[in-house]
């Protein structure tokens, strides 16, 4: 991140998929708490919520809520919908085995509007 990274990238014209879509379509909680956290900081977090991609049989528009739905990760459709409930709150998912624990949070105040993540 530090070097630039696009978080906007696709991985090709077919899939059309960011960094975070891929995550979400790998249930991946851990990566995609990142990378909300990462897209917030870069002030690309709406940008990527709202990118459509091929969606690969989970969901009809691409979004990475759409790709989530469509994969049954109840854990990551919350942190999306929590994302993109204008930065204001987000969810971390803390996997305990196979199983994953949300836990809400919101901005600090004085954070400059970075999320924080525990």
């Amino acid at each position: 991140m530090a070097e630039g990274a696009d978080l906007t990238s696709i991985n090709s014209a077919e899939y059309r998929h960011t960094p975070l879509h891929q995550a979400v379509y790998h249930r991946r909680p851990d990566m995609v708490r990142t990378l909300i956290e990462l897209c917030n900081a870069k002030d690309v977090l709406n940008q990527v919520l709202s990118m459509t991609s091929n969606p690969c049989g989970r969901g009809t528009t691409g979004t990475p809520l759409d790709i989530a739905k469509g994969s049954g990760s109840e854990a990551i459709v919350s942190m999306l919908q929590n994302a993109s409930n204008g930065g204001k709150e987000a969810a971390t998912a803390q996997t305990v085995g196979e199983a994953v624990k949300l836990t809400r949070i919101g901005l600090a105040p004085g954070s400059g509007g970075k999320l924080s993540w525990t």
